[in-house]
């Protein structure tokens, strides 16, 4: 894989559980998301790719839920 090249096709990022709501007047905010623990997806790669992944580590925001905690994230590799 020739990672520099990575960087020139670089696309933005997926955010799969994140809630965040479009308001009337334009504005946006993160809310609680609407998953629940034990939720998942899964995804076929269809070529080689590079994966980077968070658990989004915001204790700010109600990114994480109505407690503001920060949760584990569980990636699985199948062949």
């Amino acid at each position: 894989m020739n990672y520099p090249r990575l960087l020139i096709h670089f696309n933005s990022p997926f955010n799969t559980f994140q809630n965040v709501e479009v308001r009337s007047d334009t504005s946006i905010a993160i809310v609680p998301p609407k998953v629940e623990a034990g939720q998942y997806i899964q995804m076929r790669a269809e070529s080689d790719l590079l994966i980077v992944i968070s658990a989004c580590p915001m204790d700010i925001a109600k990114t994480n839920g109505p407690d503001g905690k920060t949760r584990p994230i569980k990636l699985e590799r199948l062949s």
